[in-house]
């Protein structure tokens, strides 16, 4: 779920919780069980996001990594055939 389907669940969130605010008992049970489900809502999306963006770093770590010592290696290389005389 993007940020904007995020937005819309707190929105929901709120409107509920006005509600509750002036309903009677028995809707109150009813909005409270409704205002729990959303927030679970929302804070899975959140940890699922949180999740995705840990993963994307991670990947992008070792990108990175791999990407140094593909160029370390191609730098030793280099040197090497340097040293090579030519025939």
């Amino acid at each position: 779920m993007r940020k904007d389907e995020i937005d819309a669940l707190k929105a929901d969130l709120a409107q509920l919780k006005q509600e509750f605010a002036s309903a009677n008992a028995e809707r109150r049970t009813k909005l409270r069980s409704r205002i729990d489900q959303l927030q679970e809502r929302i804070d899975q999306q959140k940890k699922r996001a949180q999740e995705s963006l840990q993963a994307f770093q991670a990947r992008g770590a070792t990108k990175r990594e791999l990407l140094k010592k593909n160029a370390s290696a191609v730098g030793q290389a280099l040197k090497e055939l340097a040293k090579t005389p030519l025939t």
